[in-house]
């Protein structure tokens, strides 16, 4: 339920909303509307949702009995470094519009924001996975099951860098391609945007919840401080790249921001971690698809595969890579239900 109305449902009424107002001839403010009136009608869903779950589970009782002890110090410590997080990286985010506005305008901003909506699909995995995994390490932690979080942390991570391969391909390998068909030929030159942005996503991703494994086990603090710390190594990109180069010059501090961020707090989880330790064994996947990634972009490179060609080829790699790390994935104890699709399930979960 929750899949869906992340991944259905709100794109869907989102979808309704915009060809409403393309319908109806409306502009920019009656767009904003329809986003929230979406945006409503989803959170009256997920209520009413969930008082069908408590219902259904006669929880009512038990709720209405319960005298919850809240422990407010504790929360608000969490949570307003979660804030202040959220807020440095908005922050950075609109420095860098900030310092691309004022050096190249308008034109400066949307080359380097059209593609973005593109370079954002290579973290849909990441976010599908999200919720669960703060949840499986939420409840290993407290049971103080420090191996099995370890475990956890890089089989997540690895499922990540495995399924997020496709889309990354596409969007950085046949950056070119994909931005002509989809934004047409006015926009040829943000491609380079597009593949750089993406390599930044994907490179962060595949470093699994670092951050979020470190807020488990209450070291938000520390987080805050690796952010403080990207943060202040983001601006001198800014300052370095964007004024000369534009919107090239943004998406090479983007993807540099990306790589220095994952790259401080994976380094911040090994050394303050007591539970994730380095596993080797999950190096097979990064390598094996940092060399896939290389060997389809000097095949596009030097052959110009189009789109038609090279979307076969990402799936056949993939696959290959699948294949070669099945036995890290562990199909039938991290997503049992996948065993049960059939064939597919069957050749994920491999032998027996």
């Amino acid at each position: 339920a929750v899949f869906a109305r992340r991944y259905v449902v709100r794109p869907g009424l989102r979808l309704v909303a915009v060809v409403s107002v393309i319908a109806f001839g409306g502009g920019v403010q009656a767009v904003a509307i329809g986003h929230a009136a979406a945006a409503a009608v989803g959170v009256a869903a997920y209520l009413a949702l969930l008082v069908s779950v408590v219902r259904r589970l006669g929880l009512w009782p038990r709720i209405r009995a319960t005298r919850v002890v809240l422990p407010t110090r504790e929360l608000l410590a969490y949570s307003m470094l979660q804030v202040g997080s959220d807020l440095n990286l908005l922050a950075r985010a609109s420095l860098l519009l900030v310092a691309l506005q004022q050096s190249h305008g308008a034109a400066g901003v949307a080359a380097f924001l059209v593609v973005q909506p593109l370079a954002k699909l290579n973290r849909a995995v990441i976010d599908a996975f999200s919720v669960l995994y703060a949840q499986t390490a939420s409840r290993l932690w407290a049971r103080e099951e420090h191996a099995q979080l370890s475990e956890h942390y890089w089989r997540t991570s690895g499922w990540i860098t495995l399924f997020s391969f496709p889309l990354f391909a596409v969007t950085f390998v046949f950056a070119e391609p994909v931005t002509v068909l989809v934004l047409g030929e006015r926009y040829a030159a943000s491609s380079d945007v597009l593949a750089l942005v993406s390599l930044g996503f994907f490179a962060h991703g595949a470093l699994g919840f670092n951050g979020r494994t470190l807020a488990v086990e209450g070291r938000v603090g520390l987080v805050f401080a690796l952010e403080l710390a990207s943060s202040a190594g983001g601006v001198a990109r800014y300052a370095a790249l964007v004024p000369e180069r534009g919107a090239l010059g943004a998406g090479l501090a983007s993807c540099g921001a990306f790589l220095a961020y994952g790259a401080i707090k994976e380094a911040g989880l090994l050394a303050a971690s007591r539970s994730v330790r380095f596993q080797p064994a999950y190096l097979r996947p990064i390598l094996l698809v940092a060399a896939a990634g290389s060997l389809l972009w000097f095949a596009q490179d030097a052959l110009g595969l189009p789109l038609w060609v090279g979307l076969p080829a990402v799936a056949a790699v993939w696959l290959a890579l699948v294949a070669a790390c099945r036995d890290l994935l562990d199909v039938r104890s991290t997503i049992p239900e996948l065993g049960r699709l059939g064939p597919i399930g069957r050749w994920l979960s491999g032998p027996a």
